[in-house]
């Protein structure tokens, strides 16, 4: 209905009846609050401490209160200003079609279980009558989803760890995909010897292999994750990236689960090498390590991916993705672990929980102190 007239907070309609019409700060955000139906303007002003205080208390855990529909709506909003048009279309047309005969008018806590999910997924896989390229473009736009429900904390890391696990890649054209790529010690070894030892990208690297966080979270570093007496560094937020006009990065303290913030052990030669980098560069607390255009830009991922093609091809050793570079360490983590002690320590350093990285590294049974794991991988 058109809005007439404004008096503030309060608005009045074409059929001459009132309304509120404002926005409401709850926590840090301000949303939007409108209620309508108010014969006068009086009354409209009378109830509007009380429907205030309703709409904050309804609104506090936003997650029990919303459905799918607006989730979908909010997900797609945020695609709009950060993907190319067409993309966004793209994943409208994929929550239509295979999101919302589903869960639509479900609470968001209603569909987002794990027993939900996998019922959806196993639907999905199911369904002949969809290829597999199509069924994994399906999967990944509930990635996005499930993610963008977690990192704007609808839900918590442990339902949204329970929910992602589950969605893996189907059979491509009948054949198993392809097994991610680790290095062995040869191959990390090789890598390490191409890269000359005074540069910078010989510390970036060693410091990412050493650390093996994720690729945004090992961008994000800057000297105040770095704790100089400790001899640890902190991973405690992410780089997101937005590809609009602005092209801007943004920071966020929300990463994948509550086991990815965690501080990591350096070993000695590495402690140092960071350290006089730190000093004579002269970097700020809140400027970043490894930096792009300047220092309050982080390093790009697709620059970072340049230089580690650059060094695998000078080493002669299979390219890997930065993932795959994890994914190595996790291996190589896994492969020196021998009792429970180890098994705790290599599953810190990764921000994953012990049974994960059992289930998804290791076959045996692992250990020990962490300091002693980084010896047995670097000789520390």
């Amino acid at each position: 209905m058109k809005v007439s007239k404004r008096k503030g907070a309060f608005v009045q309609y074409e059929d001459s009846t009132w309304g509120i019409d404002t926005k409401v700060k709850i926590k840090d955000d301000f949303k939007h609050f409108g209620k309508k139906g108010y014969a006068t303007l009086s009354a409209a002003k009378a109830d509007f401490e009380r429907a205030k205080e309703e709409f904050i208390q309804n609104n506090l855990d936003t997650h029990e209160h919303m459905f799918y529909e607006e989730l979908a709506q909010e997900f797609l909003k945020m695609k709009s200003i950060t993907v190319a048009q067409g993309t966004t279309y793209m994943n409208q047309s994929i929550l239509n079609t295979y999101f919302a005969p589903y869960f639509n008018k479900q609470l968001i806590k209603d569909f987002i279980k794990r027993d939900a999910i996998k019922e959806w997924y196993i639907k999905l896989v199911d369904d002949t009558r969809i290829g597999s390229n199509r069924k994994n473009k399906v999967i990944g736009a509930m990635r996005e989803f499930l993610k963008y429900a977690y990192m704007n904390e609808y839900i918590d890391p442990k339902i949204y760890q329970s929910c992602d696990v589950l969605l893996i890649r189907v059979k491509e054209n009948g054949m198993e995909k392809k097994e991610r790529i680790a290095w062995s010690m040869k191959e990390l070894t090789d890598f390490f010897n191409a890269i000359p030892k005074d540069s910078k990208d010989y510390l970036m690297f060693k410091l990412f292999f050493t650390t093996s966080p994720r690729i945004s979270e090992f961008l994000a570093l800057m000297p105040r994750c770095y704790d100089f007496e400790k001899k640890r560094i902190s991973i405690e937020q992410q780089v997101l990236y937005s590809y609009n006009q602005s092209g801007k990065q943004q920071l966020s303290n929300r990463l994948k689960t509550k086991d990815s913030y965690r501080t990591i052990l350096l070993p000695k030669d590495l402690a140092e090498l960071l350290e006089n980098y730190i000093r004579d560069f002269n970097i700020q607390d809140d400027e970043f390590l490894f930096w792009g255009k300047d220092r309050h830009t982080a390093y790009a991922k697709t620059t970072f991916k340049r230089r580690l093609d650059h060094y695998c091809d000078l080493a002669g050793v299979r390219r890997i993705n930065p993932h795959g570079a994890r994914h190595t360490m996790a291996v190589l983590l896994a492969a020196v672990s021998m009792t429970g002690e180890d098994i705790q320590a290599a599953a810190r350093r990764l921000g994953h929980s012990p049974e994960m990285f059992m289930n998804t590294y290791a076959n045996h049974k692992n250990e020990e102190k962490e300091s002693e794991l980084l010896g047995k991988v670097f000789d520390a």
